[in-house]
């Protein structure tokens, strides 16, 4: 049994192949950006409707949005469980 040299140029059909596998990826990060985009849209005129109706806290449309933020972060604090999104 022969071992296979390495190619550094791949034949068109190994290419084409490969691009088709990436241009998937691409266009399923695409989808799942533009979801979470259009999310955090909703969110914020969500948060601009609860205050102009008197709601005491229209942040926390905004802040279910977010990822977690970072430990470290200066808005990482324990004591404040709704900081950096994840469910009021």
């Amino acid at each position: 049994m022969h071992e296979r040299e390495f190619n550094p140029f791949p034949t068109p059909d190994a290419a084409t192949a490969a691009l088709g596998a990436q241009l998937g990826q691409l266009r399923r990060e695409l989808a799942r950006v533009q979801q979470a985009y259009a999310n955090l849209v909703a969110a914020c005129q969500a948060a601009l409707t609860a205050r102009h109706d008197g709601e005491p806290d229209p942040w926390w449309f905004i802040e279910d949005e977010l990822p977690p933020t970072p430990p470290g972060h200066p808005l990482n604090t324990d004591s404040d469980s709704r900081r950096g999104g994840g469910g009021r």
